[in-house]
C-alpha cells in the first residue's frame, strides 16, 4: 500500500498515542479524549521530517478484552497494522509506571515476532513514555522497572507540549538508518489524483464499502452505528484501462440528525466528517435500499450540494432487497409498486427506483447511481471509475467559442419570460464560463433585468445536454450590464 518507511504506534488505551499521531502529522486528524478507547480503527497520517516523509499509523489500545466484537476487531487491526510496520513505536505513560497489561503487551508482541519471523521482516521497537512534562517525570522514565518490558529504556517525550518529539523523530532515523539530506531523500509523499469521501447516516455500509474496494479488513465492519468516529484515510494505486491513478478513499463517520447526536465523541466526529466531504473532490454517497431517502439522507445530501463536490450515489444492501424499502415522500401506492418492481431486477425497475430517488434528492439530479452490495461486491467496481468521470467532469473548461455557438439554440428553443406584465424580454448577451470544481458560468444581460430561477435551471440543463457534466455540479450566476 505504501513504498514510505511506516511508524505504528501501539500501547494500552489512554497512554497519548493519538496525541502523538497528530502532533507527528502536525494535523489534528485524531480525536483526542480523555475517554478510553477513543481509537477504534487505524488512522494514518504523513509525518516529513527533514526532508523525508514517514507514513504514521495509530491504533486503538491493545489492551482490550475479547468479550465483544468490537474489542476483538480493535485488536484485529491493530495487529494487521503491526504486520506492515518498519518500526513500533510502544508507548506507556510516564507517570503510572510499568502496568501488567503492558507486560503482557510486550510479551504478546515478542511471541508474534517469533510466529511470524520465517516469514517477514521484524520491524524495530522503541520504547516511548509519554506524558514526561517535568524533569522529574523524565528522570522516572530511566527506573529500572522499566526493563520489566524487555524494550529497552524508555525514550520521555510529551506529546501535548512537543517535548522530546523531535528527538523522538532524531532516533526514528538513526534506527531506520534514513538520510538527513534532502538531496538524498528518495522518499516522498505520493499525491492523490483524488480524493473521495464515502459517506452516509450510520450503518449504511460505508466501512464494508471502503474493505470491498480495497480488498482488505482496513477499518472495523459492525453493526452498532458509529463504530466509525474518525475519517480514516487510505491512498492507494488503481488502474483503469492501463492507466494508474492514486486515489485517497476516506471512509467517514455516520452522521445523525441533530437532535439525537451525542455531545462529545461523536459530536467531534462529525464535525471531522463535515471537514472530511469539503476537502474531497468526490463523495461516493452511500443509501440503505431498505431504508431508502429518510431525513438524515437528505440532510447529507444538503450538506453534499452546500460543498459542491462531485457525487456518485451509491445505493447499498441492493442484494438484501425483501422487503418494501422506505422511500420518504411517496404515496403508498407508489411505493408499493417501486418495491414490488425492485425484486424482478430488470432495467425498468432499476430506472424507476433511480427516479425516485433523483425526486426525493432534487439537488443531487446530476449524480449516477449505482445499485451495489458492500458485502457481494455486486456493482462495487463500477464506483471508482464513476467518479474519476465525476472528477475530469468538475475540472472540465467549455471554450468560449463553443458558448458562444449554443447560446442562440438555448434562446431559441426557450426564451426568457418577463420579469413581469408589460416589460421587455431579458436579454441574454452572453455565457461565459468563470470557473471549474465545480464548474462555474456566467450569464450576462441586459441592465435593470433578471432572469427566473426556473430559467436557470432550463439553461443547467441544457448545458449538461450540450456537455458532460455527469457527476459533477453547476454554478451560474447572473450578472447585469452597466446601462
Amino acid at each position: 500500500m505504501s513504498t514510505l518507511p511506516t511508524i505504528v504506534i501501539i500501547g494500552r488505551r489512554n497512554v497519548g498515542k493519538s496525541a502523538l499521531f497528530n502532533r507527528l502529522i502536525e494535523e489534528q486528524k485524531a480525536i483526542v479524549s480523555e475517554i478510553p478507547g477513543t481509537t477504534r480503527d487505524r488512522t494514518e497520517g504523513i509525518c516529513r521530517w527533514r526532508g523525508v516523509d514517514l507514513r504514521i499509523v495509530d491504533t486503538g489500545g491493545l489492551d482490550v478484552g475479547e468479550e465483544n466484537t468490537i474489542d476483538r476487531e480493535v485488536r484485529k487491526q491493530a495487529k494487521f497494522a503491526i504486520k506492515q510496520a518498519d518500526l513500533i513505536l510502544f508507548m506507556v505513560d510516564a507517570r503510572v509506571g510499568v502496568l501488567p497489561a503492558e507486560q503482557k503487551l510486550a510479551r504478546e508482541l515478542k511471541l508474534s515476532f517469533e510466529r511470524e519471523k520465517a516469514q517477514l521482516r521484524i520491524p524495530s521497537v522503541l520504547l516511548v513514555a509519554n506524558k514526561a512534562e517535568t524533569p522529574k517525570l523524565r528522570e522516572a522514565a530511566q527506573d529500572p522497572t522499566w526493563k520489566r518490558l524487555r524494550l529497552g529504556t524508555p525514550f520521555p517525550i510529551s506529546a501535548i507540549t512537543g517535548q522530546g518529539v523531535g528527538d523522538l523523530l532524531d532516533e526514528i532515523f538513526k534506527t531506520l538508518k534514513l538520510s538527513f539530506e534532502r538531496e538524498k531523500a528518495q522518499l516522498r509523499t505520493t499525491k492523490p489524483d483524488l480524493r473521495v469521501a464515502i459517506i452516509g447516516k450510520p450503518n449504511v455500509g460505508k466501512s464494508s464499502l471502503l474493505n470491498k474496494i480495497l480488498g482488505e479488513e482496513r477499518v472495523i465492519v459492525s453493526p452498532i452505528p458509529h463504530t466509525t468516529r474518525e475519517p480514516q484515510d487510505t491512498l492507494f494505486t488503481y488502474s483503469l484501462s492501463g492507466i494508474e491513478k492514486n486515489i485517497l478513499l476516506v471512509d467517514t463517520a455516520g452522521i445523525r440528525k441533530k437532535a439525537r447526536r451525542k455531545p462529545g465523541l461523536e459530536q467531534m466526529g462529525v464535525y471531522k466528517t463535515l471537514a472530511a466531504i469539503g476537502r474531497s473532490d468526490v463523495v461516493i454517497f452511500v443509501l440503505d435500499a431498505n431504508e431508502l431517502l429518510d431525513s438524515q439522507d437528505k440532510q447529507l445530501a444538503d450538506m453534499i450540494e452546500e460543498k459542491g463536490v462531485g457525487v456518485v450515489i451509491a445505493v447499498n444492501k441492493w442484494d438484501l432487497l425483501g422487503q418494501e424499502p422506505v422511500a420518504a415522500g411517496l404515496q403508498p401506492a407508489r411505493n408499493l409498486k417501486v418495491a414490488t418492481t425492485i425484486s424482478k431486477r430488470t432495467t425498468h425497475e432499476g430506472d424507476l427506483l433511480m427516479k425516485t430517488i433523483h425526486f426525493g434528492l432534487p439537488g443531487l439530479t446530476f449524480a449516477p447511481v449505482v445499485f451495489i452490495s458492500a458485502n457481494t461486491g455486486h456493482g462495487v467496481q463500477k464506483l471508482l471509475p464513476l467518479a474519476l468521470e465525476a472528477h475530469e467532469n468538475r475540472k472540465r473548461v467549455i471554450p468560449d467559442e463553443e458558448l458562444e455557438r449554443i447560446l442562440p439554440k438555448l434562446i431559441l428553443r426557450h426564451r426568457p419570460a418577463r420579469s413581469k406584465a408589460g416589460s421587455r424580454h431579458p436579454i441574454i448577451r452572453a455565457i461565459v464560463q468563470t470557473g471549474t470544481e465545480p464548474p462555474t458560468f456566467v450569464i450576462i444581460i441586459g441592465p435593470k433585468q433578471s432572469l427566473h430561477e426556473t430559467y436557470l435551471r432550463y439553461l443547467e440543463n441544457r448545458l449538461r445536454e450540450f456537455f458532460d457534466f455527469e457527476g459533477t455540479p453547476i454554478k451560474i450566476w447572473v450578472k447585469q450590464e452597466r446601462g
